[in-house]
């Protein structure tokens, strides 16, 4: 069985005037059905190796496989596998909250009908109901990050990715 997630000798710099290593030849494996978590310090790049293993950020060297795809071969590919929240509000601010969710359902595919079906289930799942018309900016802190992770996993994906969850 291929692993949901394996990582091997990913090392990440970042140049500059000052160049910084992030990572340095990091190796994991993530069993399936296995919940795991990166801890530890500010600097320690947690944020990057989860940035790299979501496609956002692009490797110095290494190799990372979201069941057995190569996030640099085929990032569209591991797009549709998992769904991620970040750290930051990334919510379409120009969009109510049933809006971000029903455009990245039919972003995944989903048909006009199914993704209102699925916008709709995803607000009375997480009691986002009275919120459906609000824009983000109308919501506080931890509304917004309430609708990020239905947004996440709106397109049903096979893992999910929390970048700081305690936040």
């Amino acid at each position: 069985m291929v692993p949901p997630l394996s990582i091997s000798g990913l090392t990440k710099v970042y140049t500059g005037s000052r160049p910084v290593t992030a990572l340095n030849g990091v190796d994991l494996e993530v069993e399936p059905g296995e919940i795991f978590g990166l801890l530890g310090p500010n600097g320690a790049g947690k944020t990057t190796t989860v940035g790299v293993s979501t496609t956002r950020i692009r490797p110095t060297s290494g190799r990372v496989l979201v069941e057995g795809k190569d996030v640099q071969a085929d990032p569209a590919g591991v797009k549709r596998l998992i769904g991620v929240v970040t750290q930051q509000n990334t919510l379409d601010r120009a969009c109510t909250v049933r809006e971000n969710l029903y455009y990245h359902c039919r972003f995944f595919g989903f048909s006009a009908s199914a993704a209102a079906q699925r916008a709709t289930e995803l607000l009375d799942r997480l009691r986002l109901g009275d919120r459906a018309e609000s824009t983000p900016m109308e919501l506080s802190g931890g509304l917004a990050q309430r609708v990020q992770i239905a947004r996440a996993i709106a397109h049903r994906p096979r893992m999910l990715f929390l970048d700081e969850p305690t936040a």
